[in-house]
């Protein structure tokens, strides 16, 4: 059976469609897409197949059901799923743009932060406040909701996600989630739905 391979028009993430197929669900941001051929005339006419162009499918009615498979999101993803929310998977491109965020505000919160000399041990300590605790629970939730929807990308369960509170576990999550590629581990599920799974990204 021929595969062809193109790319979602909404994520960028790539997809293999069947030659037979006639609508698809891209496995990143869940958007229907519906693939669209020449017709049979013309390409008898050329002796060959024509190479299909995918388009947005409307949204279904609201009396429709969407399709969902296990811990996958059904709608796009967006900047409030991207950084608040721990369902669907995320690339490793929005895995760093969470991590920023996340970075971001746990530096905001220690520059907000007071400090005092202990007169002591003459150490410096940091007094916190409501803002600055806003601030760090803002940044772990950040970090903690990208990492568990990257660690499902990569075909690990959430609570790998707890290396953070080991030590040099952070540099493994780092590489983990940051530099390799994406796993297929939605391909049986989606088979079984009659949906074609993206190659790995």
């Amino acid at each position: 059976m021929e595969i062809q391979k193109l790319v979602c028009p909404a994520c960028g993430a790539p997809l293999s469609v069947e030659k037979t197929t006639a609508q698809i669900t891209c496995d990143y941001c869940r958007t229907p897409l519906a693939v669209q051929r020449p017709a049979s005339s013309s390409m008898e006419a050329s002796g060959r197949a024509g190479t299909p162009t995918v388009l947005v499918r409307p949204a279904a009615p609201a009396t429709t059901k969407p399709l969902s498979l296990p811990g996958e999101a059904v709608a796009p993803m967006t900047w409030w799923r991207l950084l608040f929310l721990f369902d669907g998977r995320i690339t490793r491109a929005q895995f760093w743009i969470g991590a920023a965020v996340a970075v971001g505000l746990l530096m905001l919160a220690n520059l907000l932060s007071g400090r005092h000399v202990n007169p002591v041990t003459g150490e410096t300590v940091l007094e916190g406040n409501f803002m600055t605790g806003l601030l760090m629970l803002t940044g772990l939730w950040v970090l903690a909701a990208s990492s568990i929807k990257r660690l499902r990308d990569r075909g690990k369960a959430g609570w790998w996600v707890l290396l953070y509170l080991v030590p040099f576990g952070i540099f493994w999550l780092l590489i983990d989630l940051g530099l390799l590629p994406g796993k297929a581990t939605r391909r049986n599920a989606a088979r079984a739905n009659g949906i074609p799974s993206a190659s790995s990204r």
